[in-house]
Formats: C-alpha cells, structure tokens, sequence
C-alpha cells in the first residue's frame, strides 16, 4: 500500500496471497489494494465477496467508497449506505461517512440531519458538536451554532480543543451577517488570547467597518504589534481600506506606498496600490504598480488579469488586454474571474460568440454578481431576450438588493419578445 506502483502493488497481493473468494481476509486486502491503485470495479468485486461473508457496517463504508470512485459521484454510495441505515439505524460509521461527504458537498441541511442523528448515538462526542456547530452556521443559524460550539468547548479541556480560534471567528461572521454586531464582538472577545491572535483582531476590525465605526476600527490595529512581514501588510491593507471607506484616497495609497519602502515587491501592496489608483480612474498609476506585480510574480496570474481587465473596462488597448488576460488564463484556466475577464475583454472586441461561450462557462463555475451582469450585457448586445430575461431572474434570487439589476430590468423591458 506504502509503494508508488500501485497497480503492481495489486497484481503482487494476488500473486502473494491468491485470489480466493472464500478467504474473507485476502479479499479485504485485495479489495484496498485495488482500491489504491485506482482499479474500482475489482476492488467493489473484492468488497462484495468480503460482505457476502461478512455482511458488517465498515465494510459497507468501503463498498460506499469504492463506488464513489468508480461512478465519480455519490449517487450510489449514497443510495447503499441510506438503504442499510434504514435497516440499522445505530450505525455510527455510516452516518459519519454520510455527514462528511454532504459536508464536502455543501449540502448543508442533510449534513445537519446526519451529525444530530450521530449525536443521538453518542451524545457525549463533543467534537461532533463542534462539527455540528460549523453547519449550523453555514445555515445562517448563528444561535444554535453558537449553543452548539458552547457545548464543545464546556465539555473538552483547553489542550484538547481544536480550532478553537476558528469557531469564534465563524461565530462572528454567522451573528455579523444577520446584522447583530453585539454578538460579534462578544464571541470574538471571548477568544483565547485575542488581543494577541491577528485573525482575531482583523475580524473585530471588520465588524466595527460594517457599522461604520472607524475611529473604533481604527484603534483596533494601531494597537495591535505586528510580528513580521506578513502581519504587517495585512494591517497596511485593513487601515487603507479604511482610509478610502472615509473618502481619503490619498491617504490610502500613502500608507501602502510607505510599506512598499519596506517590502517594495510585496505583491498583496502592490496589487492593492493598483487598485487604489483604479477606484480614483488612475490609469497610469494602475499600470505602472500591475507592471510591476508581474515583474515579481510572473507565475501569478492575478496581475495579467486586473492589467488586462482594466484595459478592457476603459475600452482601450483591447488586443493587449486579450493578451495579457489569455496569459492569466493559460496560468489558470479553471479561474472563474479570469474567464470572466476574457469573455468581457471579447465583449468589447465584438467576439459575441466567443464571449458568450466563456462567460456562461464562468458563470457555470461561479454564480457571481459580475460575471452575470457581464453575461445580460451581452444578451441584450445580441437581442437575446429571452436569455437576458432567464438570467436577471436568476440573478435577483441571489442578490436581491442590487442597483444595477434594476437598470437592467428596464432595458430588457423595451426589447421586443
């Protein structure tokens, strides 16, 4: 199992041990090497003989396994692991295999159904009500997460904890959307060592931004010491974003321009010294800061796409544009953000087809707000009404509050079906 070769790991175990469909051991191990050697179909012929034997809850989870690999989905797995629960309902291992593939999956309320369901087994496995309480707050349940991890921490010694820093930062994030900021700061102030945990620090400092309190925001990291490089920057950053929330964009890009002089090819103050002077239509300065990001990182894709980006927003230079963004793109080319700045920078060059082809390919990927604007833009370029209808539908489901949607809903309105 430890050897590179797997599939001669495979063909070694049945010439070392026979292929026996009787012998419940040799099949076990058969069934793992075939497994590990990416060979589903006799590793699940293996299994089978092994249940048949010895028809056991772990072996049913390695049958789950081996067909998830063999169908590249959980269709099946799901579907035998859910029959044999319904008949063994006490069964830990399964349960445990079915709550983090839905975990894995993002399907939020089974893998809440399935980790209550494991607690009903073993009520006092307090990690699972840590595991529980991340859920929970995935489901925008900020209360119930926040009982849940309660009853983890009470019930596991300090030295036993794990992601302890983790669950008040999640608790922070669940209670800040649903607006209720006293909640926040409670659980981030409860943290172990806070004052001294950066993570801890930029989240307060978040939560005091969304309400606006920036002299409180502000406070927040002018105390706090940072320790190296990588500390220092984030606060940099934290306190220009400040600076530009209270309409002082000079400001902002003086604090990053002074931490450049300290790390002058830091990529993050770069690139966010580039998007400063983007927000106030600076072209030259976003060119020249971008420029110099790529000289320093020219494996990063991000700098040939914000460059190539800006260009194609501006309408200007748009065959230099489609270069630079096909650069980003051969450097990552599953990036939604990058497809979609190469459907855009099409868009502009009037490659409708080629546009359409990879902005519904990165909308596919990632259902932003951008790429789906960019995509109605290029419906109602193509009197695709109908398409453009379909899309600002789906797009005010997701983002209900937005302006620009609006605007939309008038355009699309005037074409004629």
């Amino acid at each position: 199992l430890r050897i590179p070769e797997k599939a001669q790991a495979y063909e070694a175990g049945k010439e070392l041990f026979g292929n026996d469909p009787g012998n419940l051991e040799n099949q076990y191990i058969l069934s793992q090497l075939a497994y590990a050697a990416d060979l589903p179909l006799p590793a699940i012929e293996h299994i089978q003989r092994v249940i048949q034997q010895k028809p056991e809850e772990r072996y049913y989870v390695l049958m789950a396994q081996y067909l998830q690999k063999r169908d590249g989905n959980n269709t099946a797995a799901f579907a035998l692991i859910n029959e044999h629960i319904a008949q063994n309902p006490d069964w830990f291992s399964a349960r445990l295999f079915l709550a983090r593939e839905y975990t894995a999956a993002q399907d939020w309320p089974n893998a809440k159904a399935q980790f209550l369901e494991l607690l009903r087994i073993q009520p006092t496995n307090y990690p699972l009500n840590s595991s529980l309480g991340f859920v929970y707050a995935k489901l925008e349940q900020p209360a119930q997460a926040a009982a849940s991890f309660a009853k983890y921490l009470k019930n596991t010694p300090a030295s036993e904890r794990e992601n302890e820093i983790l669950i008040h930062l999640t608790l922070a994030d669940a209670y800040s959307k649903k607006g209720d900021y006293a909640q926040a700061l409670k659980w981030l102030n409860k943290a172990p060592f806070a004052t001294e945990v950066l993570d801890i620090q930029m989240k307060t400092f978040d939560v005091y931004m969304q309400q606006k309190h920036y002299g409180k925001a502000r406070e927040v990291l002018r105390k706090f010491a940072p320790q190296g490089e990588e500390e220092s920057v984030r606060i940099t950053l934290g306190l220009s974003k400040l600076e530009e929330e209270e309409k002082k964009p000079a400001r902002a890009a003086s604090l990053i321009e002074d931490a450049l002089k300290t790390w002058p090819d830091q990529p993050d103050l770069l690139y966010e010294r580039a998007m400063v002077a983007e927000r106030q239509s600076d072209l030259p300065t976003v060119e020249q800061f971008l420029r110099r990001l790529i000289d320093v990182k020219p494996d990063n894709p991000h700098g040939y796409n914000a460059l190539g980006y800006t260009l194609a927003e501006n309408n200007i230079r748009l065959e230099e544009a489609l270069a630079l963004i096909q650069k980003a793109n051969a450097l990552a080319p599953e990036d939604a953000y990058i497809l979609d700045s190469l459907g855009w920078v099409h868009f502009r060059l009037g490659n409708y087809e080629q546009a359409a082809e990879t902005l519904e390919k990165a909308f596919a990927l990632r259902q932003d707000e951008e790429i789906g604007l960019h995509l109605l833009e290029l419906y109602l370029a193509q009197d695709r009404a109908k398409e453009a209808q379909a899309m600002l539908k789906l797009l005010k489901a997701k983002f209900p509050d937005s302006n620009q949607l609006t605007q939309f809903s008038r355009r699309i309105r005037e074409i004629k079906l």
